[in-house]
């Protein structure tokens, strides 16, 4: 199933800590919205009963994702917070994409860019495809990309 996060809204909480809350959808299709109020603890699902059975789903991903969190319940909030990063990350790709060439080589690692303070052109693509023939530009892919995860069935 593929899980994404719509209607992203942050805000300061508790103390000043980083609260968030966005819609969850399953395959497209809206199945609850989650809080991370930010006074501890975990997400906060609100969602109708019809959707219980998608929920569980998540649910059983994240403790067979994170078996140490199982018995917390905390499983599910760390493949939110994957996501969130991971959205965070897509959002600086595109930030950077506008005015820098962004791209990879096999041997990084994952999450480590490249980049080169020139605007993304055909002739910066020739040069860095003439110095590094493996390389993956990502000022194309970051436009064409929304991000989500793939949450598995048990």
């Amino acid at each position: 199933m593929k899980l994404e996060i719509k209607k992203i809204k942050s805000f300061k909480g508790h103390d000043g800590q980083p609260g968030v809350s966005g819609d969850l959808y399953f395959d497209g299709k809206f199945v609850a919205h989650a809080l991370d109020d930010a006074w501890g603890g975990g997400f906060q699902f609100d969602y109708e009963p019809k959707h219980e059975a998608t929920m569980e789903v998540l649910y059983e991903y994240g403790r067979k994702k994170y078996p140490e969190f199982a018995k917390t319940g905390g499983a599910s909030d760390i493949i939110l917070s994957e996501l969130l990063d991971k959205i965070e990350q897509h959002k600086w790709l595109k930030r950077n994409a506008k005015k820098k060439t962004l791209f990879t080589l096999p041997t990084d690692e994952a999450d480590q860019y490249r980049t080169i303070k020139h605007v993304y052109d055909e002739k910066v693509k020739a040069h860095i495809k003439t110095k590094h023939p493996n390389a993956t530009i990502l000022n194309d892919q970051v436009k064409a990309v929304t991000p989500y995860l793939t949450v598995e069935r048990g």
